[in-house]
C-alpha cells in the first residue's frame, strides 16, 4: 500500500523530503502521533538541507513545504501542543499563504489559546482562500 509506496520512495531517494511526508501522512492517518511527528521532521529537514544545497528547486517545492510544516501542526495539535502546533501552521501559511488545512486548523489552535481575534482573522482567510480555489476551479471548468 501507500507505506510500501513511500517507503520505497524513502530508500531510493533518501535526499527527497516526499519519502518521509509520505510515511509521516500514514502514520497520521494511523494515529500514530510520535511517529507521525518524527517523520514529519524529518521531511522538514530535507527541505531545509535541498534549501541549502540547491535553493532553485527548494523555491519550486514551498507548497510542499507549507503542507509539511501544516500536518506536524496537526500533529501537534493533537497531542494538545498548541504552541507548538500555532508556530508550525503560522509557517505553513507564510509559505503557502492559501494552505486550507493550515488556515483551518489555525483557526482552531488560536481559539484554543483564547486568541478570539486571531482566530477570527485565520477563519477569514480561509473562507478568502478557500472562496478563490472554488471560483478558480469553476472557472478552470469552462
Amino acid at each position: 500500500g501507500a507505506r510500501a509506496a513511500y517507503a520505497q520512495v524513502a530508500r531510493r531517494v533518501p535526499g527527497d523530503p516526499k519519502g518521509p511526508h509520505g510515511l509521516g501522512l500514514v502514520e497520521l492517518e494511523e494515529s500514530r502521533l510520535t511517529e507521525a511527528e518524527a517523520r514529519f521532521r524529518e521531511a522538514l529537514a530535507l527541505f531545509d538541507a535541498l534549501e541549502r544545497d540547491d535553493p532553485r528547486q527548494a523555491l519550486g517545492r514551498f507548497g510542499e513545504r507549507s503542507e509539511s510544516h501544516a500536518r506536524l501542526g496537526e500533529v501537534l495539535f493533537a497531542r494538545e501542543d498548541l504552541a507548538g502546533a500555532r508556530d508550525e501552521l503560522l509557517r505553513a501559511v507564510e509559505l503557502s499563504a492559501g494552505n486550507l488545512s493550515a488556515l483551518y486548523t489555525l483557526s482552531l489552535v488560536h481559539r484554543r489559546l483564547g486568541e478570539s481575534e486571531l482566530a477570527d482573522v485565520a477563519v477569514e482567510r480561509y473562507e478568502r482562500a478557500r472562496g478563490a480555489l472554488i471560483a478558480e476551479q469553476g472557472s478552470a471548468g469552462r
